[in-house]
């Protein structure tokens, strides 16, 4: 099992890997038409191509999987040295966590959206991995993504609250795009981070995987 990745596409390609070895169809970034609905306009595009990091195609069905992996220096540093692979991994501050919360619960609303018009799919996955404490702390009630906090214990509501302005609103970046997208879930899910366990010099990497059920069979 790697210790450290280098980026997301790493990650990625990585984890494809493994289910490859173990007798699976992989395909990566698999184009998939979904509804999403915007919060101001309130309007519907019915052919949007989106696609998922990740496509599982097991007896007949796909099982569309959206990753995440954030990471900080590790201890001051920007590297570590796997011993055993003889290599360098640098890790950089990615920052942008507030953008990182909300596209966590984005990654739900999405694979929710392809199960509705996908009866012959019964499940999809998002999984998060990182050493970003920050992603597992509860965030405080004044923060703008204060809705979209998936801390330890918590639970992601189906409703979507928005997020929490505290003041002018006007202009302000998520406002635009798709960061004013309504999430409203069809289901809820509780948060269970788990130690992602490897090499004891490697940073403390946590991962968390929800599972999507299709509740439209």
């Amino acid at each position: 099992k790697r210790p450290v990745f280098h980026s997301e596409d790493d990650f990625k390609f990585s984890l494809a890997q493994l289910f490859y070895s173990e007798s699976e169809s992989v395909r990566l970034e698999v184009p998939q038409k979904i509804n999403l609905t915007y919060r101001s306009s309130k309007k519907k595009h019915n052919s949007i191509l989106k696609y998922f990091d990740i496509v599982i195609f097991r007896n007949g069905k796909k099982i569309p999987v959206e990753l995440k992996y954030k990471t900080k220096k590790h201890k001051g540093s920007d590297a570590y040295k796997d011993e055993n692979l003889d290599e360098l991994f640098s890790l950089k501050d990615q920052g942008a966590r507030t953008e990182g919360l909300f596209s966590f619960r984005k990654d739900i609303y999405r694979i929710e959206k392809f199960l509705e018009s996908n009866n012959d799919s019964d499940e999809g996955y998002v999984v998060i991995l990182t050493n970003d404490d920050n992603y597992r702390k509860a965030q405080k009630e004044n923060t703008i993504a204060f809705n979209y906090s998936f801390h330890n214990g918590a639970t992601i509501e189906g409703r979507d609250f928005g997020w929490n302005y505290n003041g002018e609103k006007k202009n302000h970046w998520t406002t635009k795009g798709d960061k004013n997208m309504r999430l409203d879930l069809n289901g809820s899910y509780k948060i269970k981070w788990e130690k992602y366990e490897n090499d004891p010099n490697a940073p403390d990497f946590y991962f968390l995987i929800i599972q999507v059920k299709n509740k439209f069979k």
